[in-house]
């Protein structure tokens, strides 16, 4: 009877501690496993929020050659780390756990890596049943949406050090949308790599990393600029000069539905709102100068615009089809008194000092689209008068490319450039405007900026270190196969890796600097 009794109470026993574990696994979120893996069946490497308390969503490791990579977001904790081996039918085959900052892991022959930078790390999770992130991508004008929500998160130090919060999560606004955010690709020539940059749309405006509450946000690649620092260097430049409205920039990485991305630059969107370019949205015009194919856009009739593609203007943030024909013959005006050198009727025309600040940012960066493409301004009605900016669209500057179509170098960080250019060059025969040009740079604070941003410029290579040697895996740079974009510093500098094209960069932006300082002190001004 004992014996009976013995044997009995231990069944019970055995069925509550069954019970029970798995209770524990169902709240620890643990997925049931099938068995071992082998490298035959191991499709995918899962880090599913469910195990992993400092996560705010699943990630997928990037297969690379015989190395699994795990691109954890800046909060997760990579001394416990709980990962899946997944097979094809998504069956989850096999539980490890690895403490990341002592050793590596392996399944079968492959290694596991883990790496992790300080960077706000954004999730943006597609929905199901609307398009994909991939059906995105392959669009050749990017003009669909898809649908899904947004998370972003930040370090502890961060949100203490600029006041941010240590996280951010779309929100439904009542609208009818499947989600509370929506997306798409956008680029004109950066549409053409491999790593695309996108605008996504919230339904609720939410004030990201201290950048201003607004709904719509620019996701930057920075494709062609393997330093991926021009953008946030030469608009910090533009910010220093004092252009009104310059956009807002931090970087960041970017994934989608958990997988790794790339280190991606976070931005305002340049358009016009209270917190954006704040002017008067019924009232003021506000303008985006050269490329056919703008919506609400006219012709020009131009002297010194070479490529006739580029002799156009359209208005932007305007539905309004009335306001079409007063914007183009304001534009024109504006455009001809500029170009016409032998009348002053340009000086009531334009903001002068604004326009001598654009030049400035434009002529240090050598950017090869300064009178092309990204070039905004915007008509003040209650003035009427044409301010320059915001300024836009910097990573084709420093050097990054050598543009078949321009008569002056663009390459090597000495020698004038902008200056020669299309309605700059004629701006540069009005005496008036030279004199503003040197007012600023002599005590107008403009040599001081360039002082400012060439000793910024270590903090920030330093800041996304990290994030750019991610980037550097996960899109595969320097190799045969990557489009050389930056073949230009790649051959000067000799190295292919982030630290030799943020060194080369660092080093130019200083020689442009001294450059620019020794030609205006030995002519007393820019040279004529």
């Amino acid at each position: 009877m004992k014996r009976r009794q013995t044997a009995l109470a231990l069944s019970i026993l055995f069925l509550v501690v069954f019970l029970l574990y798995d209770l524990w696994m169902e709240y620890a979120g643990r997925h049931s496993t099938v068995g071992f893996t082998s490298d035959r069946e191991l499709a995918e490497v899962i880090v599913p929020v469910s195990e992993n308390p400092a996560l705010n969503f699943d990630i997928k490791g990037y297969f690379k050659e015989d190395t699994v990579w795990l691109f954890m977001p800046c909060r997760a904790d990579l001394s416990e780390v709980v990962y899946y081996a997944v097979d094809d039918e998504g069956n989850y085959m096999e539980r490890f756990e690895t403490d990341f900052t002592q050793e590596e892991g392996r399944i079968g022959s492959r290694r596991i890596v883990a790496m992790q930078s300080p960077l706000p790390s954004m999730n943006i999770e597609i929905a199901e049943g609307v398009k994909s992130i991939e059906e995105i991508d392959s669009e050749e004008f990017h003009e669909s949406f898809t649908y899904g929500k947004m998370t972003l998160e930040v370090t502890d130090a961060d949100a203490a050090l600029n006041g941010w919060s240590r996280i951010y999560k779309s929100i439904e606004n009542d609208e009818d949308s499947p989600e509370s955010l929506k997306m798409r690709g956008r680029g004109n020539l950066t549409w053409m790599a491999d790593k695309k940059s996108y605008q996504i749309k919230l339904e609720k405006k939410l004030d990201l990393l201290g950048m201003g509450k607004a709904k719509k946000w620019v996701l930057l690649a920075n494709a062609m600029d393997y330093s991926l620092l021009r953008n946030e260097v030469f608009l910090d430049l533009a910010r220093e000069v004092g252009m009104a409205y310059t956009p807002e920039i931090e970087p960041i990485d970017l994934y989608i539905n958990g997988e790794y991305r790339g280190n991606f630059a976070l931005c305002t969107k340049v358009e016009i709102s209270k917190t954006r370019v704040a002017i008067d949205e019924k009232r003021d015009y506000f303008y985006r100068w050269g490329m056919e194919g703008q919506d609400y856009s006219f012709p020009l009739i131009s002297s010194t615009i070479k490529d006739d593609v580029n002799k156009i203007a359209g208005l932007e943030d305007t539905e309004d089809m009335d306001k079409v024909e007063p914007a183009g013959v304001i534009a024109q005006r504006v455009l001809s008194a500029i170009e016409d050198v032998d009348s002053d009727e340009y000086l009531s025309l334009i903001d002068l000092t604004s326009w001598a600040k654009y030049y400035w940012v434009q002529e240090f960066s050598k950017n090869t689209d300064a009178t092309l493409r990204s070039v905004y301004t915007y008509w003040d009605d209650s003035e009427q008068r044409m301010y320059m900016g915001p300024v836009w669209d910097l990573d084709r500057t420093a050097g990054a490319v050598e543009p078949f179509d321009k008569e002056y170098d663009y390459i090597w960080p000495d020698g004038w450039s902008v200056k020669y250019e299309e309605w700059m060059g004629a701006l540069f025969q009005h005496e008036e405007f030279v004199n503003e040009v040197n007012r600023l740079y002599f005590t107008g604070g403009v040599k001081g900026a360039f002082d400012t941003i060439c000793g910024d410029f270590p903090d920030k290579a330093g800041r996304i270190l990290q994030s750019a040697k991610m980037n550097q895996i996960r899109w595969d740079l320097f190799t045969e196969e990557s489009p050389q974009y930056n073949v230009q510093i790649v051959n000067v500098m000799g190295e292919d890796s982030f630290e030799a094209q943020t060194g080369w960069l660092e080093k130019w932006i200083t020689m442009r600097r001294d450059f620019i300082a020794a030609e205006m002190e030995a002519y007393n001004g820019v040279p004529q």
